[in-house]
């Protein structure tokens, strides 16, 4: 997720966004730093020496150019004085370089990228659904155990702003069709001779089946709710049954009305787990097993 976020960082440089725009809107996004000054305050000699070993990344022309632009013209960051900004001796405040930006402007040229202006909030975008996007194919590939797990880590350790709750609450709070409407429109832009040589990597495909799986799930909750259900937040589908005074298990009328929407909640991925007044079903490997019960 952190090489796509800043695979849109790279390229909107090539394309004419300037580094310090795309820290300033980043920042008053919410981010804790932006992408170019934590690039040289890490080094950006150690991503390089990364990219030369990693065989599976990108053969993309374009990608993370402009930082290795950077390190084959002696600029490392902070270390030697000089990144993506100047920096003056015995400071770390990044500085505005005036020869960054032609350099960036002759690289382009030589790639064949057409450059223009960028507003904040389509910086904002480039970078914040190439996050989701990206997090999105882990979670399909099972590489992260939920989307949760995945705010959490980019909350703690990456400086994603904690209120707005992370990536993947993030486009939830936009709506998911809306998130994909707009990878679409990004993937017709990014994809076309203007924008240099890109590899599809805006294909929402992911996304696309979870807005569809929304979809079929608001068909879903209007048969959970004929049974007394209702879907609370966070992929917790909670039941309240009419048995409530037995409390280790949940009674036979119970499991006939789950069974009745069992196959149309297996297929929505937003419920990931059941809550049932008096104790805990989850759903594991298309069976409801108790977990844990709860008084009252």
């Amino acid at each position: 997720m952190l090489y796509a976020y800043g695979r849109e960082n790279q390229m909107m440089m090539l394309q004419g966004a300037a580094p310090q725009q795309i820290d300033r809107a980043l920042k008053d996004f919410g981010m804790a730093m932006g992408p170019n000054a934590v690039g040289d305050l890490a080094g950006l000699d150690v991503g390089y020496r990364v990219r030369r070993e990693h065989k599976g990344l990108s053969a993309d022309p374009c990608y993370y150019r402009v930082a290795d632009l950077m390190v084959e013209a002696g600029r490392l960051g902070q270390k030697t004085g000089r990144g993506i900004y100047a920096y003056v001796a015995g400071s770390r405040e990044p500085q505005v370089d005036p020869e960054v930006e032609p350099m960036i402007a002759a690289e382009a040229q030589r790639l064949g990228v057409t450059r223009r202006s960028f507003s904040d909030a389509e910086i904002v975008e480039r970078c914040m659904l190439a996050l989701v996007n990206e997090g999105a194919r882990i979670l399909q590939e099972g590489i992260a155990r939920s989307a949760e797990d995945i705010d959490v880590i980019w909350c703690n350790g990456y400086g994603y702003p904690r209120f707005r709750g992370g990536p993947i609450f993030y486009a939830q709070s936009l709506g998911i069709q809306k998130v994909v409407r707009s990878l679409k429109i990004i993937l017709a832009q990014e994809t076309a001779p203007s924008a240099g040589s890109r590899p599809h990597c805006w294909n929402s495909g992911p996304l696309a089946r979870r807005a569809n799986d929304r979809h079929r799930g608001e068909s879903l909750s209007r048969s959970i709710s004929s049974l007394g259900f209702s879907v609370a937040h966070d992929g917790v589908l909670e039941v309240v049954l009419g048995n409530t005074e037995r409390r280790n298990a949940v009674d036979d009328q119970g499991h006939r009305d789950l069974s009745r929407v069992w196959v149309s909640i297996d297929a929505d991925a937003e419920v990931r787990s059941v809550l049932v007044r008096g104790a805990v079903v989850i759903f594991r490997q298309g069976r409801l097993q108790l977990d844990r019960t709860y008084p009252g």
